[in-house]
């Protein structure tokens, strides 16, 4: 039997890849910069079935340090137009090597939110520690030589970019889609929010 040439089967493969991405699963991926955070929850993934049921967006709010001290020794992260500029450009590199496909990307100061399509069978934990590990590393680099400083001026061992919190809702209706599409939307609109659509609402089929 000839084999194929190397060039075709990565054409086959990519083919491939589309299809899987094509048949899977939509969802709204929202995870908050260091210092922001989801009251009242544990880390890790939080239950966003209220926002679900009401088809609103999660949104993490800041920590209050005094009440909350145990936060206090890392800065809270705000990320300017350069670092939210990165992690944008990097989404886009770290999507097509983890199989997941970007529809909205929403960059605020202090948290990010992603509606994306990826497989059925997708580890969603795993896909989100792989997602902000690659973020941290370039946010870290985007910071340069200068040390991370605690809230005192004290120099820290290395930087904190996001919480270990994370939120993905499923979006597994056209109604559900509609109602947060013009709530995604409406970041566009805002001041230090850099707001990216990939797909268009009309193109984007669930099942």
């Amino acid at each position: 039997m000839t084999s194929a040439p190397a060039g075709k089967l990565r054409r086959q493969g990519r083919s491939r890849l589309t299809r899987l991405i094509y048949l899977g699963m939509v969802g709204l991926l929202t995870w908050p910069a260091y210092g922001t955070w989801f009251p009242y929850q544990g880390r890790g993934r939080i239950d966003p079935a209220p926002e679900q049921s009401a088809g609103l967006i999660p949104e993490p709010l800041p920590i209050d340090a005094a009440r909350h001290p145990k936060h206090a020794p890392w800065p809270a992260v705000r990320l300017d137009s350069h670092q939210r500029r990165g992690v944008a450009e990097d989404l886009k590199r770290i999507a097509e090597l983890r199989r997941f496909e970007r529809l909205v990307v929403v960059v605020t100061v202090d948290h990010v939110h992603v509606l994306l399509r990826c497989d059925e069978g997708r580890d969603i934990p795993q896909m989100v520690q792989l997602i902000k590990g690659a973020l941290s590393r370039k946010l870290t680099v985007l910071a340069g030589d200068a040390p991370p400083r605690s809230t005192s001026g004290k120099v820290l061992p290395h930087h904190k970019w996001w919480t270990r919190q994370y939120s993905f809702m499923p979006v597994d209706n056209r109604n559900m889609l509609d109602h947060l599409w013009p709530e995604l939307l409406v970041h566009n609109e805002q001041r230090n929010v850099l707001c990216e659509v990939v797909s268009s609402r009309e193109s984007i089929q669930l099942d």
